[in-house]
């Protein structure tokens, strides 16, 4: 990787002193702020819920909601940021079934009745990154050779601890 930029002591002295105070850099408002917050997320698999980004998703190809009008017309009405609609509309689905299928008799195993619909949400996003991503292998190069070395995909990696996560969570449930 080349390094861009200045170089020399001088060179990166002038860059140094031309920069802006960092009160006046960056958003200024809270609204700014929040969206400038949103930049880091891409895949947002470690999310409890997707914000929501619009046509900005990473998702954006394999939504459901971008494909119908009633879907083009609640990704217009909510505020960027807002938890993902159609993760919400799923979590409100799974919810109340794994709690009726499940019978939690008290705050703890509803708590964990929560975090496994959640984890199904997560599945259902490694899904659909899938279909994004495509292969199930990469080709990561290795440090300081010219070689490469197959790895699984991100999307097949979280997948794969996601499962166990679920296997152990629905062993508590089951057996406590």
């Amino acid at each position: 990787m080349a390094k861009t930029g200045p170089k020399t002591v001088e060179g990166i002295a002038a860059v140094t002193r031309n920069l802006p105070p960092p009160h006046a850099s960056g958003p200024r408002t809270p609204q700014g702020k929040f969206i400038v917050s949103l930049n880091g997320v891409k895949h947002g698999l470690y999310c409890e819920f997707l914000p929501c980004k619009r046509s900005g998703c990473f998702y954006k190809e394999v939504c459901p909601l971008s494909s119908e009008d009633e879907g083009k017309q609640i990704l217009q009405e909510i505020s960027y940021g807002s938890p993902c609609p159609w993760e919400v509309a799923a979590y409100e689905m799974l919810y109340p079934a794994y709690l009726e299928d499940l019978a939690p008799k008290d705050e703890v195993r509803e708590a964990l009745v929560r975090e496994l619909v959640i984890l199904e949400i997560k599945l259902m996003r490694c899904s659909r990154l899938s279909v994004i991503e495509c292969g199930l292998m990469r080709q990561v190069p290795v440090k300081d050779t010219p070689f490469s070395r197959t790895a699984p995909c991100l999307a097949s990696r979280y997948r794969s601890y996601l499962w166990r996560r679920k296997v152990d969570l629905l062993q508590t449930l089951l057996t406590g």
